[in-house]
């Protein structure tokens, strides 16, 4: 309410015959709502042996900017490598920012790190293709002064899919009650760091039963047959043991269950309903590098 507006109706009471009038007036500072910075859009797909870029800036002008450079398999697989052996551990620590800095080069050209200095305060949102869902994004880096968009102010991506139905574009509605979570616990048995993170996720939704329906699997629970239930049921999912990466395959990769059996993203489409959340602890879940 504006003074003006409070004056009136003030007077006006003031003049009932019937009305008393005591005010007190308090002076509320207004809290602005905190504008949040325009993200730093980027389209990239990967067609052909070509990777095509297109990098909208905040706050930019009226056009865009667009390179395509060649980016083939082997060239791919260099950039997520891993050590070791089979180049298939995490990659040692003192190669990430140089690989870092070979990606941002490769996506926005000689002037990537001016670029990702003047945008800095802003997330970078990511929208790709399959192919190039195999880029490491989050390896993003500039040097002096160091910029690293993942940890400054974060990268998020959007999978383009083609002829996605529409419904599928939009969050789902907050959830009404109480959250169904699914908690698979070391399935294959044989990884006792797994069960205590496990059992102690779990001892802390137990104390939350006012708001949390907890559903644990634990080893031999973790049939393939009982997953898919709880997860057509389940509003978060925190699983806790093995996965493996064969290829990006529909029945190439995924998780294992109790009896090691394979959980694919095969399995995973024919679960009607998809929980709103899914973390997943557990080696090569992320993984896109390497040969078995």
């Amino acid at each position: 309410m504006n003074d003006v507006r409070y004056g009136q109706i003030r007077d006006q009471l003031s003049a009932a015959p019937n009305i008393k009038l005591t005010t007190l007036e308090s002076k509320i500072a207004s809290v602005p709502t905190p504008i949040l910075p325009e993200a730093f859009m980027l389209q990239v797909t990967l067609q052909n042996d070509e990777l095509a870029v297109t990098a909208l800036p905040p706050a930019g002008s009226a056009v865009a900017s667009s390179r395509r450079v060649p980016l083939n398999a082997s060239q791919l697989a260099k950039l997520a490598e891993g050590s070791g052996g089979r180049k298939r551990t995490t990659p040692r620590l003192d190669v990430l920012p140089q690989r870092g800095e070979d990606l941002a080069r490769m996506l926005f050209g000689d002037d990537a790190a001016k670029l990702l200095q003047r945008c800095s305060q802003s997330p970078m949102a990511i929208i790709h293709d399959e192919p190039s869902s195999k880029i490491p994004f989050e390896l993003l880096a500039a040097s002096n002064p160091a910029i690293r968009p993942a940890i400054d102010a974060g990268i998020y991506r959007r999978l383009a899919i083609a002829n996605l139905p529409m419904d599928r574009l939009f969050a789902r509605p907050p959830k009404q009650g109480k959250l169904n979570v699914l908690l698979i616990i070391n399935p294959t048995g044989d990884l006792p760091g797994a069960m205590d993170e496990g059992e102690k996720v779990k001892n802390v939704l137990q104390q939350q039963s006012s708001s949390v329906n907890l559903v644990p699997l634990i080893e031999a629970e973790a049939t393939v047959d009982a997953v898919q239930r709880e997860l057509a049921r389940a509003d978060v999912l925190h699983y806790c043991g093995h996965a493996y990466f064969n290829g990006p395959g529909a029945e190439e990769s995924g998780l294992l269950l109790a009896g090691h059996q394979r959980f694919t993203a095969y399995d995973l489409s024919q679960v009607a309903s998809l929980p709103r959340v899914a973390f997943v602890n557990a080696c090569e879940a992320g993984r896109v590098r390497g040969q078995v």
